[in-house]
């Protein structure tokens, strides 16, 4: 995947795979258990839960924690 990638005007769940994939370059994160994806997968330190419409963060990182806001607040728009 390209990461100059844009998210598509309509804002739908494809958006978030493309946001989760973007994730998995930038950050070099090993894994995740989420609904896009279909399975569980061992991580290191985070694991992502997603939904269709929402991300959540199991680590107590404040710094990626307001990065996946972030993210949120693309994907809802």
């Amino acid at each position: 995947m390209d990461l100059v990638t844009p998210l598509k005007p309509g804002k739908t769940h494809e958006d978030l795979e493309i946001v989760m994939k973007l994730l998995i370059e930038a950050q070099g994160i090993k894994g995740f258990r989420d609904v896009v994806y279909g399975k569980e997968v061992d991580a290191d330190d985070f694991v992502f839960v997603t939904a269709w419409d929402s991300i959540e963060v199991e680590r107590n990182d404040a710094t990626m924690i307001e990065f996946l806001q972030q993210l949120e607040e693309i994907v809802a728009e």
